[in-house]
């Protein structure tokens, strides 16, 4: 196998820790004597015991590591009809939806590459397939939803009738592999809420746990919380196409409670703050995804918007802390947040959980290795503007071990830093980004900090007032990064592959 095993894991390398069990193929070569890639960007390997005579290696993610390939999605047969080769893969080749020959912004044909021009990495979940039962839930059968979850069998599908869902008490998962989403596949027509208490929307407790294509409004404490209630880790959770709006701490909560809570995705959905959320007491709360020692996580192609109060802070829109590791925030846009996204915390905590070797100095990490790559962040509203802080950071890392944090781009409006690092011990690597204010270091922190353009005007953005922070032709940034070899990051935010020598920020532009 070639080196790149997953994009971020790749770009470790640079800040010397060695971490990762998933790897994403792009090519039947990279995958070793008899290996295949198949189209989700895992590997499998001759295995006669399977009905496609094929089997996933122990490297593939997303619960499909040693699972048979399905016969007819190149997915496992165990999979409960989740939608994994569309929704789950990270960096490896997906669906392609726009054929090189038929786009104008594809690659230099001269490179005579076979990689596809344009990534889409949001499609539809596919119907239900595989051997688990599927369980239709109408509006009437809504009452009875807990009781068929706890007697559901490992594998079935749950399938929700348009409607709006009042769940006081909110709704546990316990069994693994059971699939939560809507049956028309619109994530505004299936809306699950609590009206009245703290509970969660969704308690998941269990491995291989899909919800997918919902909304969660008035979400209680969290809209989704991820976390154990007994020794059993939990692994291969997949939060796929939701909309979270105004949970009272965060729209999803990682906890490592008595085991690990790891090697799950939040991908292609929308959590928001809204006014009515904001002006509710202890705004200061709020949070929009929050990691508390928890491994493996893809957060990737979500939208996030309106974490911020009008005294103080919220928590940031994306945070991991206390001991988690091996986590990559990637392809998400941000807006109108007070922080953007931190990863690690205060220099003085404690660790929860054991944490993998490192090349680091000895002692407590908020966040081991990870990436942050192509993210979109912005803060240019009144709203925001007024209010008590403003913009505090786009990018933080605290206290962190072998970070990543290369081609973000984030602009704001305000006197606030883009990218901070801060915390002695701190070693991160801050590659090609493009940034409107400072990158500020802090505290004795560490880093290797290369080809970025800090200072940028906000006029080479298409609109950033809109949050488009697309390049706009003869900005500065077009061609100007460091070429970062194998580690390079493939992809840009729109799933666009990146030319040689890489533009700055988010966006890959390619001129004719």
């Amino acid at each position: 196998m070639r080196a790149l095993e997953l994009l971020s894991i790749a770009l470790l390398t640079l800040a010397g820790c060695n971490s990762g069990s998933e790897f994403n193929c792009q090519e039947d070569s990279d995958c070793g004597q008899d290996g295949m890639c198949e189209p989700n960007g895992f590997c499998s390997f001759p295995d006669s015991s399977c009905e496609t005579g094929r089997r996933y290696g122990e490297l593939a993610g997303t619960g499909l590591a040693n699972e048979c390939v399905n016969p007819a999605e190149g997915t496992t047969t165990s999979a409960g009809g989740t939608d994994a080769e569309s929704a789950t893969s990270t960096t490896g080749p997906l669906t392609t939806t726009t054929d090189p020959s038929d786009t104008d912004d594809g690659a230099d044909e001269s490179t005579g590459s076979a990689t596809p021009m344009t990534q889409e990495f949001c499609m539809p979940m596919t119907p239900p397939g595989g051997s688990g039962p599927v369980v239709e839930v109408s509006a009437d059968d809504i009452g009875t939803l807990q009781a068929q979850l706890n007697g559901a069998s490992e594998g079935t599908t749950f399938l929700i009738a348009d409607g709006v869902y009042d769940v006081p008490e909110g709704i546990r998962i316990t069994t693994a592999g059971v699939t939560v989403r809507s049956a028309s596949g619109d994530p505004e027509s299936v809306v699950f809420q609590n009206s009245e208490g703290n509970a969660s929307v969704f308690r998941v407790d269990a491995s291989d746990v899909t919800i997918g294509e919902l909304s969660i409004r008035n979400a209680g404490a969290y809209g989704v919380f991820v976390s154990t209630n007994g020794t059993e880790a939990i692994n291969g959770t997949l939060l796929y196409r939701l909309h979270i709006t105004d949970a009272i701490i965060s729209g999803v909560r990682i906890t490592y409670g008595s085991a690990p809570v790891d090697d799950g995705v939040v991908a292609c959905s929308t959590i928001e703050l809204t006014e009515a959320g904001r002006s509710v007491e202890g705004c200061d709360f709020r949070a929009g995804l929050s990691g508390i020692g928890a491994a493996g996580w893809d957060v990737r192609d979500n939208h996030f918007e309106g974490f911020w109060c009008n005294e103080g802070a919220t928590k940031p829109a994306i945070g991991f802390n206390q001991s988690s590791f091996d986590n990559v925030v990637q392809r998400n846009n941000i807006r109108e947040c007070a922080i953007g996204i931190r990863m690690g915390e205060r220099s003085d905590h404690t660790d929860i959980r054991e944490p993998p070797e490192h090349a680091c100095e000895p002692g407590y990490y908020g966040t081991i290795g990870g990436a942050v790559i192509n993210n979109m962040i912005s803060a240019t509203g009144t709203g925001i503007g007024s209010s008590g802080l403003g913009m505090d950071s786009g990018i933080a890392a605290w206290q962190v071990c072998g970070l990543v944090v290369a081609h973000n781009t984030v602009a704001s409006a305000f006197d606030a830093p883009s990218i901070e690092y801060r915390h002695e011990r701190t070693e991160v690597s801050v590659l090609n980004n493009l940034v409107t204010s400072d990158i500020i270091l802090r505290d004795g922190a560490s880093a290797p900090v290369a080809g970025n353009i800090a200072g940028a005007a906000l006029n080479v953005f298409v609109s950033p007032l809109d949050g488009d922070l697309h390049l706009l032709e003869g900005a500065e940034a077009i061609d100007a990064g460091i070429n970062l070899g194998d580690d390079a990051v493939e992809y840009d935010i729109d799933g666009q592959v990146r030319v040689d020598a890489p533009d700055v920020g988010a966006d890959e532009i390619v001129l004719e």
